[in-house]
């Protein structure tokens, strides 16, 4: 009777979930994602297809444990999901190794189904280049590519062909550019591009980052990551600009903003009525003897337009007052720091984990000095490893122990529980490379011993 109610219990599940619009349940479905989606299937005869009819699709390597099944999973929805739905969404979540040809076979199914949200993220082991091949959408209008933390990042190197793009969104991305004099030219066939953010990028190939666009209003900028001397923004339609820890100390000239024209705020109305006073207030590198901004005479009358009587007051801080939101804006930025080196140390934790001991090197058939010499080689590469490794673990956790020191105690409080477990974890990892280390080396060492013998017999005069 017992064993009866888990049945019981699934049924009437299945049977209230049966009962609502497709519609809506698509929408349900689309907030535990894909996988769980295609186990609904099991709870009534008519959800047992309700997932194949879904316009979002999220596939993430997180939900399974080795990457062949999740190749598998994919192969298995692709394959089976109604062609003749469209897919509204995709997003695809990547850890560990990935190779083009499947990034670019789900690329290809989504481009094909008139997908307009794409979002792509990945944890990589190895750097990829985006396969701009097939990076062409008549349809996709919002886009979200995320790259990894360190080491590694998505690397585009020519412009995309997406002329329904309205919104771009670019995180740990590489920005190529082979013409220093045209600039990165990945937006040139976006002629509909509205809103850009550009967090934690970079540049290869050119001193100067150039974004250049006719119809672009919203314009964001963190965490530049580039050695760029100037920053050029041609942008006539832009009403939006956020720019975030793009220079420092050794930028002093790190950014140009180039508007083409006044006219086009000029014939809009004035964003103020009856405004009495307007105070605007210097950033901390004013402060510090950096050239202070001018308001022009067309911002100014723009601004007060409609505020006849307003004045305008450029308010001097005292420094103390500028360091207080500075310091909390540094601990947020040290707090998302030590996150990052956290998510990547895990990373490197289980990979070693996961990786096995090492399979037996085949004994070369050669000579004993050809042996001997081979042998000394593969202890040697097999001790850099190890110390290679080790050193790795070793400067992460020095790194996020710096930055934690550096945080206010409430916020170092809450993160510090996490960092024990991971430095307890690192240890046991170390201790597992140097044990798989000294294995490999106390078998060449007996390798080497049997070498030497043979070596000091071979060289005997025969009698």
């Amino acid at each position: 009777m017992d064993s009866a109610h888990p049945r019981m219990r699934t049924d009437a599940e299945g049977d209230r979930l049966s009962i609502l619009p497709d519609d809506l349940i698509h929408k349900i479905l689309s907030f535990v994602g894909i996988k769980h989606a295609v186990q609904t299937s099991a709870l009534s005869s008519r959800c047992r297809f309700i997932w194949t009819s879904m316009p979002s699709l999220d596939f993430s390597t997180e939900k399974f444990s080795k990457l062949p099944n999740f190749s598998k999973f994919v192969t298995h929805v692709l394959t089976h999901r109604d062609n003749q739905i469209d897919v509204s969404s995709v997003k695809l979540k990547f850890r560990g190794k990935v190779t083009q040809a499947f990034v670019k076979r789900i690329l290809k199914y989504a481009f094909s189904h008139n997908v307009q949200q794409l979002t792509f993220s990945c944890l990589l082991e190895n750097s990829i280049e985006f396969p701009l091949s097939l990076f062409s959408s008549q349809s996709l209008k919002h886009l979200t590519l995320i790259g990894c933390t360190k080491g590694h990042s998505i690397t585009p190197r020519s412009a995309w062909d997406l002329p329904t793009l309205t919104t771009l969104h670019l995180e740990h991305v590489t920005l190529y550019n082979d013409n220093a004099d045209t600039g990165v030219d990945l937006l040139v066939k976006c002629t509909n591009l509205k809103s850009l953010t550009l967090n934690k990028c970079s540049i290869m190939g050119s001193d100067d980052l150039n974004i250049c666009h006719e119809q672009l209003s919203t314009l964001t900028i963190r965490n530049g990551n580039w050695n760029s001397k100037v920053v050029n923004v041609v942008a006539p339609q832009l009403k939006y600009l956020t720019i975030i820890k793009c220079d420092g100390e050794h930028r002093i000239s790190s950014r140009v903003l180039l508007l083409s024209s006044m006219q086009p705020i000029s014939h809009q109305p004035a964003p103020f009525a009856n405004l009495m006073s307007l105070k605007i207030h210097p950033e901390l590198a004013w402060e510090r003897g950096h050239p202070k901004l001018a308001m022009s005479t067309q911002v100014k009358n723009y601004l007060l337009d409609a505020s006849p009587k307003a004045h305008v007051k450029m308010v001097s801080r005292e420094l103390s007052d500028i360091m207080r939101p500075s310091q909390e804006i540094r601990a947020i930025a040290n707090a998302t720091s030590a996150q990052d080196l956290m998510e990547e140390l895990r990373l490197i934790l289980n990979q070693v984990d996961s990786k096995p001991a090492g399979t037996k090197q085949p004994i070369r058939s050669c000579g004993s000095i050809e042996k001997i010499t081979s042998c000394w080689q593969d202890m040697t590469a097999a001790m850099q490893h190890g110390k290679s490794g080790a050193s790795h673990i070793i400067s992460i956790l020095g790194r996020i122990e710096d930055l934690l020191t550096e945080l206010p105690a409430s916020k170092r409080v809450m993160m510090q529980a996490y960092f024990s477990g991971l430095r307890t974890e690192a240890s046991n990892v170390m201790n597992t490379i140097l044990d798989r280390t000294m294995t490999k080396c106390d078998k060449k060492e007996r390798c080497l011993r049997e070498y030497f013998h043979d070596l000091d017999t071979t060289s005997q005069p025969p009698t």
